[in-house]
């Protein structure tokens, strides 16, 4: 039995630092998630454990700033860690994609903007 299909049957798996751009952990939640890519498709199963582990690592925080709690990776560091994912389980690549598309409208969006659309937020 590998490593990560140890990990694979401990549904604790957790990582000791949060997933970046050029990180070991990034490998490993890679790994982790081909390993039963063939079989989700085959058989229509529902990823919700995966996108539970990719929300553990915070991957979806690739491009947020390190000064904000995120990985600080650039739009081009996310691109190839998006193209592995899809290498890894096209499914699950598809499935986080609106969630990066927002990251990077929040990002590229004005201070001021940002404010506006919290205050509606609150006032809803």
């Amino acid at each position: 039995m590998t490593h990560i299909e140890e990990k694979a049957l401990d549904s604790t798996f957790e990582f000791s630092a949060s997933v970046t751009a050029n990180s070991p952990e990034l490998q490993t939640l890679l790994d982790f998630i081909a390993l039963g890519a063939t079989e989700r498709d085959r058989d229509r199963i529902l990823p919700f454990d995966i996108i539970d582990l990719i929300r553990r690592s915070r991957l979806g925080a690739l491009r947020i700033p390190v000064a904000e709690g995120g990985g600080g990776s650039s739009a081009r560091e996310l691109f190839e860690v998006v193209i592995r994912l899809g290498d890894a389980d096209p499914n699950v690549a598809h499935i986080v994609r609106n969630h990066f598309s927002v990251t990077e409208r929040i990002l590229r969006a004005p201070r001021s903007e940002l404010i506006t659309s919290n205050q509606f937020a609150r006032h809803k």
